[in-house]
């Protein structure tokens, strides 16, 4: 539950932010736009800042590696 909440966090603004515009505006066709806008900046967001951590540790991973001789391994 908690992996899939991690590709559902754009869903759940996208929807907040559209019910909230919806009403405000009295037009869904205005809600929905708006859901959608938010819905993929906030996927987008989240994308890259996973990558910017996986990306981090695989170059830590890397400059561990780097620094042993062959046949050595290191926790």
């Amino acid at each position: 539950m908690a992996l899939s909440g991690c590709n559902s966090i754009g869903g759940f603004a996208g929807a907040a932010a559209g019910v909230a515009s919806g009403a405000v505006t009295s037009n869904p066709a205005v809600g929905y736009a708006i859901g959608i806008g938010v819905q993929a900046a906030t996927d987008a967001t989240a994308k890259y800042i996973f990558r910017n951590w996986h990306k981090a540790a695989q170059d830590e991973i890397a400059a561990i590696i780097g620094n042993l001789e062959v046949g050595q391994s290191r926790r």
